[in-house]
């Protein structure tokens, strides 16, 4: 079992599902004492389709919506 400190922030991990990336809950982070950086404690990574992006996001704000694809210009 990993130990969580108490966090300020969540972790999301960029999945891409097709053309569209989707942010997936995978831990908790907290801020430094010195406000200068964050302790990641990561519980997930996703198997397939990571993108490698991970995004901190403060406590009760949700992630953005899923990326999706630029729409082709009309013709």
């Amino acid at each position: 079992m990993t130990l969580k400190p108490k966090s300020t922030h969540v972790a999301y991990c960029g999945k891409r599902e097709g053309p569209v990336l989707r942010w997936l809950e995978v831990g908790v982070a907290s801020t430094h004492k010195d406000g200068l950086g964050f302790d990641v404690v990561l519980d997930r990574l996703p198997v397939g389709g990571f993108s490698g992006r991970i995004l901190i996001r403060d406590n009760g704000a949700p992630p953005p919506e899923p990326e999706l694809p630029a729409a082709p210009p009309p013709e």
